[in-house]
């Protein structure tokens, strides 16, 4: 048992464990121990390869989004801009219409107190003149009591409507 006794050492290859039998020659484990190496080689390769194809993909995407991104923030800002005009020009127009009702509600204003004075003052020379025809005619006036100057106001105004 002590001759078949394998002796353990610490390499710093790919393999961590390496047998020390003197009953395997180092040309027959060689090799084996070669492949095992490039095979680490090879998987760690295959590794970074997929690793570095994965951060490429990553990064086109990444690129892809700023782009969409900036493309978006330029559409905002140039539709921003021509809403602020739009904006801009239905204040100017409102406050114009505005301008515009307040000056005719003014003149409206304005013809209408005109006219009022203007009917006011046929009003009353109508009746001063009604007034005057019925004191200063003479003869029906005093006979009936009912035909006063205000009945027969009273009866003109319905004859004109």
């Amino acid at each position: 048992m002590q001759n078949g006794k394998e002796m353990l050492s610490l390499n710093s290859s790919g393999i961590s464990v390496i047998t020390n039998n003197r009953t395997i020659s180092r040309g027959l484990f060689a090799p084996y121990q070669q492949q095992a190496h490039d095979f680490n080689n090879l998987l760690q390769n295959d590794m970074t390869r997929e690793l570095y194809n994965q951060y490429n993909i990553l990064e086109e995407r990444a690129v892809l989004c700023m782009k969409a991104k900036d493309k978006a923030l330029e559409e905002m800002t140039r539709k921003s801009g021509e809403m602020e005009i739009r904006l801009r020009n239905a204040l100017a127009e409102v406050e114009f219409l505005r301008k515009v009702s307040d000056q005719k509600s003014a003149l409206c204003r304005d013809l209408a107190e005109r006219l009022l004075k203007v009917r006011r003052r046929e009003f009353s020379t109508t009746e001063r003149n009604f007034a005057e025809e019925a004191q200063s005619s003479t003869g029906d006036n005093g006979d009936c009591v009912a035909d006063t100057a205000g009945t027969r106001r009273c009866k003109r105004r319905r004859s004109m409507k």
